[in-house]
């Protein structure tokens, strides 16, 4: 693994033109045990109500702002947007499926203005439904490309498009709807020069990027299918900060399922990133079937993995005895989350307590209370890691 160390640092500088090459090689990375207490500060729990109004199969997004917790959820076919207070509590159902008025088809994805407190729900039909907090329809906004993210920031919303569907993006990458004042659509990253198949089925759309806003108002767009890392400034200027150079990598010129998992039989697979903080987290899957997690420190430059398929353990759960942390998203600046079984979650601390000394037993044993009187079919334990 080269590493050039002294530049790590310019990362963090936006005006700098220094562009970090992060070198993956999973056969000669260094390999670790993951701790949470090397990353975490503090460590939250929230335990979701459950009734009938509210049942989660699976969350897609979570999003907090202050006391209020947004979470997208996927049963089937039917997608929901519901908030839940900080304690857990169910508090309203944000919008509903359906085709009449206010009605979408399904939460493509979400953001918040948080200072307004209106949400955006980004449909599949290339429509924006707004809400406000209390679930009251506010308006929508057609557009005439079909994004697959949406994410707000500083009166604006920025559109991602996924691969290799940019030609529902008049063939660029990022399309950005200002809100303020009557002005025109800005659009980046041109790829009109990639062609999709002209069928349609079994074409594959590969949603493989993170974005997120960090506390200078700097948009992160890491784009894993182009290997890029780019950072947009306020002015909507965009440069590329950091290259991703993953051996024996995923061929980039593939359309169909069938020939991604033709590929996957000789190549090594990166995805599920997330930039929180001062990491960069991401999963990797080899040619040979090997899972590992892998954490990038962007000051350090230093690059570890995990051996996931070894034990089947994510970052150990040395904070407070809890089962191990799989990051899944970012819920807000430095705030990691991972949605956790209530029936494992209670049968790991009863498993862990019988092994303990008394004087150790005081954080899992207020733990186990969040969910002693769980049933298999309750909705999950949120678990949310703030990052030092």
């Amino acid at each position: 693994m080269y590493k050039a160390l002294t530049i790590f640092i310019f990362l963090l500088q936006i005006n700098s033109d220094y562009i970090i090459h992060l070198n993956i090689n999973p056969e000669k990375d260094k390999e670790v045990n993951f701790l949470l207490s090397e990353i975490a500060k503090q460590v939250k729990y929230i335990k979701l109500e459950t009734n009938e109004k509210c049942v989660i199969a699976w969350i897609k997004k979570l999003l907090i702002d202050g006391e209020n917790v947004f979470i997208a959820s996927h049963q089937g076919v039917v997608s929901r947007l519901f908030l839940f207070s900080s304690d857990g509590k169910f508090i309203n159902e944000i919008g509903s499926p359906g085709r009449g008025p206010g009605e979408f088809s399904t939460v493509l994805d979400f953001t918040l203005n948080k200072v307004k407190r209106i949400i955006y729900i980004l449909d599949t039909s290339g429509k924006i439904f707004l809400y406000d907090y209390s679930g009251k329809y506010l308006n929508t906004l057609k557009l005439d490309t079909r994004p697959t993210s949406i994410l707000y920031s500083n009166e604006a919303l920025f559109l991602f498009t996924a691969w290799p569907d940019y030609g529902f993006n008049k063939g660029y990458g990022i399309e950005i709807k200002q809100l303020a004042g009557n002005k025109k659509d800005i659009f980046l990253l041109n790829r009109e020069q990639i062609k999709a198949p002209k069928q349609q089925q079994g074409v594959m759309v590969d949603h493989n990027y993170f974005y997120g806003v960090d506390k200078d108002g700097i948009i992160c767009f890491l784009d894993a299918k182009f290997d890029t890392l780019y950072h947009i400034d306020p002015n909507y200027e965009i440069k590329p900060k950091m290259l991703i150079n993953l051996i024996k990598k995923m061929p980039r010129d593939l359309f169909t399922v069938e020939e991604s998992l033709e590929a996957r039989k000789t190549h090594n697979l990166a995805s599920r990133y997330i930039i929180a903080g001062n990491y960069i987290f991401f999963s990797l899957i080899t040619a040979d079937q090997i899972s590992y997690s892998y954490r990038f420190n962007i000051s350090s430059g230093e690059l570890l993995k995990h051996n996931i398929s070894k034990d089947k353990n994510y970052i150990t759960n040395d904070f407070d005895g809890g089962l191990s942390f799989k990051p899944e998203g970012l819920a807000d600046e430095g705030v990691l989350y991972s949605a956790l079984d209530c029936d494992k979650l209670k049968e790991h601390l009863a498993n862990s307590n019988q092994n303990k000394k008394p004087s150790k037993l005081i954080k899992t044993t207020d733990l186990l209370k969040l969910v002693q009187n769980s049933d298999y079919s309750d909705n999950p334990v949120i678990m949310f890691v703030i990052l030092k």
